[in-house]
């Protein structure tokens, strides 16, 4: 027994003195909405050196559409955290690198990063399109971080097909896979050994950031969302709540890419700061998950929910592989007849007490999330 502890002691000593050099290819800008790329960088630069790579906007797309400039942009969050965008001035848009033959497209990124990627000890993957500029990569662990089923996002009919074309390489490649949701576990665990259900998570700073509450004084009942707006969100299901009782009111907070319903009882607040998205929720009366129904949707674990668990708070949600996890913490429908059902009902808080709520939630912060990640690498 002597002899197993210390030689339990001397493996958690040399975990510790252990540093790592990652480049990550992440599929956000960092200072954007605070997800889990960032919270992922950000955790592991408490003890590894991270450069973290920003999505390269390029000079079509900048000429197009304007907004962030495509020139190269570089600064650090800490002393081992280094945000890099690189120059787009001889890169086009992603999509086109699935008819791009000779990979010319990627040429300009790899002469960008080529002396950080001989000097790294492992290249993290947070997105697939980043394959081309690692495909000849031999002598670096590479790992795959799979968020989303890319392909389903994008509504980008090539974006689709790169994604398509280069995940499948990807996920060979790759020495470690960490997977968001069980339905990627389950697809390919089957198929190779060392993949790992590594879930979301919520941030442990919401509850500090919550504590200005925007108050509801009026008597309604506030049902808000936070997350992005776009084609997967099921603007019918808000639709039936809104004609559930003229007090329904719904609250919108985030990035809008689809057309608005025009209403008297919504507000579109837009995208707001992270370090605000714990005042909105507990301005929430009721949180909402509404999602459409689809296969799509058994692939994402909804980051809201850990906030709005975190907060205390009711939650309607539509039901799914990652939403069954819950159990009776929070309210699930399968159809709009049972949305309306829910809708009738006194919902009450997912924990009755606070003590409660603390000892579900600590196990699932980043942190957590991170030492789990930090044990497998």
């Amino acid at each position: 027994m002597a002899m197993l502890s210390s030689k339990k002691i001397v493996n958690e000593v040399e975990l510790k003195e252990y540093i790592m050099r990652i480049i990550y290819f992440a599929p956000i800008a960092f200072n954007g909405l605070k997800q889990r790329p960032q919270h992922i960088a950000e955790l592991l630069s408490k003890r590894h050196e991270i450069w973290y790579v920003e999505p390269t906007i390029s000079l079509m797309r900048y000429i197009l559409k304007g907004g962030r400039s495509y020139k190269k942009e570089k600064y650090d969050i800490n002393s081992n955290l280094h945000i890099i965008k690189l120059d787009g001035k001889f890169t086009a848009h992603i999509s086109l690198q699935v008819i791009d033959y000779f990979k010319l497209n990627t040429v300009s990124e790899k002469i960008q990063l080529s002396k950080i990627i001989e000097n790294c000890d492992a290249i993290w993957v947070g997105y697939c399109g980043w394959y081309d500029i690692i495909s000849n990569v031999n002598d670096k662990k590479i790992v795959y971080d799979k968020m989303d089923d890319d392909a389903s996002i994008t509504q980008n009919k090539l974006l689709c097909n790169l994604i398509q074309a280069v995940e499948p390489k990807l996920i060979k490649k790759a020495d470690v896979i960490f997977v968001t949701a069980i339905k990627f576990y389950q697809e390919l665990s089957l198929k190779r050994g060392n993949v790992y259900y590594v879930p979301n998570a919520f941030n442990k700073d919401i509850e500090y950031n919550a504590q200005t509450k925007i108050k509801n004084d009026s008597g309604n009942i506030i049902f808000g969302y936070v997350g992005t707006i776009a084609h997967w969100f099921d603007m019918k299901a808000i639709e039936i709540i809104l004609a559930a009782n003229e007090k329904n009111y719904v609250h919108l907070v985030g990035p809008l890419h689809i057309p608005k319903i025009m209403h008297d009882r919504i507000k579109y607040i837009g995208e707001v700061p992270k370090k605000e998205i714990g005042k909105y929720i507990n301005s929430f009366d009721i949180c909402l998950y509404p999602f459409v129904q689809s296969t799509f949707l058994d692939t994402i674990d909804p980051v809201k929910i850990y906030e709005y668990l975190a907060l205390n708070k009711p939650i309607i949600a539509v039901d799914s592989v990652e939403t069954r996890k819950y159990g009776n913490l929070i309210n699930r429908y399968h159809n709009y007849n049972e949305l309306e059902k829910i809708l009738q009902l006194k919902l009450s808080l997912p924990f009755t007490t606070k003590e409660e709520c603390v000892r579900y939630l600590e196990d699932n912060t980043w942190e957590k999330r991170v030492e789990m990640i930090e044990e497998h690498l």
